[in-house]
């Protein structure tokens, strides 16, 4: 579950040539708001992991998950946010 902190985001485009050197670059800000955003998402979220044990205490491993939104952006157009992630987990095994 996750709750709206706020409703509008800033993007930034840049343009990067090569005519010179060094390169150069052309950046627009752009400010957008999305009106009647939903407040609340929800969400079924998982992953995988492999963990390998470097140590006693410490193991590590790649990961891998999906976060699917179970709820819109917008209740009047088909829209949700979704995301697929990879990682490298690191993991400190506290001692007895």
């Amino acid at each position: 579950m996750g709750i709206m902190v706020r409703d509008n985001w800033t993007t930034v485009i840049r343009t990067y040539t090569s005519d010179h050197r060094p390169f150069t670059y052309d950046e627009q800000d752009s400010t957008f708001s999305i009106p009647d955003a939903q407040k609340i998402r929800l969400a079924l979220a998982g992953s995988l992991f492999a963990e390998f044990r470097v140590s006693d205490n410490i193991s590590l491993g790649p990961t891998i998950g999906m976060d699917y939104s179970l709820t819109k952006i917008k209740n009047d157009i088909n829209w949700t946010a979704s995301s697929l992630y990879a990682g490298l987990t690191l993991r400190y095994i506290i001692p007895h």
